[in-house]
C-alpha cells in the first residue's frame, strides 16, 4: 500500500508540476493608475490597454481597447472628482489611431431624493447599457470626443455644451454637481480606436504609451492625476513561468524518485 501511494504522489506532482509551471506570466494588457486631489476632494483612476481581433482571416480587424475606471468612492462624490478627459501620446508603431466606439453603464441619479444635500447612491443601482455606442453627428459617442495630433491621442467629454457621460466611481452618495450632469458612467468606460498598423499578432509594452494622465471635472485642468504604468504585460502566446516550472517540475521528481526508492527498499 505505501509503496502504491508514493508512486501515485510522484505522478501527483509531476502532473501539479507541469499544470502550475504552465501558468501564464502576463495577463494581455498594460495598466497605468493615477492619483492626486483637487478641490473637491481624492482622485483615483486606472487606464488599461488591451487588444481585441474581431473577424477571422482576411476579414480581421485588431482594435486597441481602453478602459477607463474611476477608483474614487466616498460619501459625498462630486463633479470635480469624475473622469471627463484622458490624454497619452502612443508609439508610432500602433499607427494612427481612430475612434470606432464607446461601451458602458450608464447611471443617472436624477430621480433620487436628496437627503442633507446628498444623493444616496443605489447598492445595486439601475443601470442602462451603452454598447459599441458610435461617434456620430446626433450621438458623438455619448459626448466623448476624440483627437488624435501627431500621436497625441485625447478623449475628451468637455469639448461641447454641458459636459455629461463623465466616468463617476463606486461612490455611495453624491453631491449635486454630479447630478446637474446626469447621466453618467458608472465605473468604467471601454474605448475602442482602430489602427491598421494593428493585428494579432501585436506585441504592446508600456512604452507604447507616454504622457498619459487622467484628467477630473467639468472643466479642463479642474483635476489632474499622472499615469503610472502598474503592468507591462502583452498580448500574445502563453509562456511558461521558469522559475514556476523549475520548482514544481522539482517537487515531482522528488517524488517520483521517493517512490522508487521505497520500491527498491
Amino acid at each position: 500500500m505505501i509503496l502504491r501511494l508514493t508512486r501515485w504522489l510522484g505522478v501527483i506532482l509531476v502532473a501539479v508540476g507541469l499544470a502550475v509551471g504552465c501558468d501564464t506570466a502576463n495577463a494581455g494588457s498594460i495598466v497605468f493608475n493615477g492619483t492626486g486631489s483637487d478641490t473637491d476632494g481624492a482622485l483615483s483612476a486606472r487606464a488599461t490597454f488591451s487588444l481585441e481581433t474581431d473577424g477571422t482571416g482576411s476579414s480581421a480587424q485588431t482594435f486597441l481597447l481602453i478602459t477607463l475606471e474611476n477608483l474614487q468612492g466616498g460619501l459625498s462624490v462630486a463633479a470635480g472628482q469624475e473622469i471627463s478627459q484622458f490624454f497619452f501620446t502612443s508609439a508610432s508603431s500602433l499607427g494612427a489611431l481612430s475612434f470606432t466606439s464607446i461601451s458602458g453603464n450608464e447611471i443617472s441619479l436624477s430621480g433620487i431624493t436628496r437627503s442633507n444635500g446628498i444623493y444616496a447612491v443605489p447598492t445595486n443601482p439601475t443601470l442602462t447599457a451603452q454598447t459599441n455606442a458610435l461617434p456620430d453627428s446626433t450621438n458623438t459617442a455619448l459626448n466623448w470626443q476624440f483627437s488624435n495630433a501627431a500621436s497625441d491621442v485625447e478623449l475628451n467629454a468637455l469639448s461641447g455644451g454641458k459636459p455629461d457621460h463623465l466616468i463617476l466611481g463606486p461612490a455611495t452618495g453624491v453631491n449635486s454637481s454630479v447630478v446637474t450632469h446626469d447621466p453618467d458612467f458608472y465605473k468604467s468606460a471601454t474605448f475602442k480606436l482602430y489602427s491598421s498598423s494593428l493585428n494579432s499578432n501585436t506585441v504592446l509594452t508600456t512604452t507604447d504609451f507616454t504622457k498619459v494622465s487622467f484628467n477630473f471635472g467639468t472643466s479642463g485642468g479642474e483635476g489632474t492625476a499622472t499615469g503610472v504604468p502598474q503592468i507591462n504585460n502583452f498580448k500574445g502566446p502563453a509562456v511558461p513561468e521558469p522559475a514556476s516550472i523549475a520548482v514544481w517540475g522539482l517537487l515531482g521528481l522528488v517524488g517520483a524518485c521517493y517512490g522508487r526508492r521505497r520500491q527498491a527498499v
